[in-house]
């Protein structure tokens, strides 16, 4: 059986086979985060939304944002030590998108977590 090929792209596009053609706004790309602990270390939740990678930078409570990564899938886990033994700090994260190795769009909302060294 075959089908026309307008067919089978419409129906390709249903099942998340083939791409819809779209344009991207990346004047306006913003990316949302989220942090949560997992296992003490937090992550940090974001969305591709066709972009090529997202650059995180941390603020480990000393007021200085530094970049921690390049992360080119979703999510990211911040495995960087933790405070001495009974001492807990705030991180903050916030972000751009990257498409093709350029910056685009607009930095992140900042998130944070405490996080805690362990007892």
């Amino acid at each position: 059986l075959l089908f026309p090929f307008s067919m089978m792209s419409a129906e390709g596009q249903d099942l998340g086979i083939i791409a819809t053609k779209s344009t991207k706004d990346l004047e306006n790309m913003e990316p949302q985060l989220k942090a949560q602990l997992i296992a003490g270390q937090p992550m940090i939740f974001w969305k591709k939304q066709g972009m090529t990678a997202i650059e995180i930078y941390k603020d480990s409570g000393d007021g200085n944002w530094k970049l921690l990564d390049i992360d080119m899938s979703p999510n990211y886990l911040d495995s960087s030590a933790l405070p001495s033994s009974g001492s807990s700090i705030t991180w903050k994260y916030k972000a751009i998108y990257r498409y093709h190795d350029q910056r685009v769009g607009s930095w992140s909302n900042e998130v944070s977590v405490v996080v805690s060294g362990a007892v």
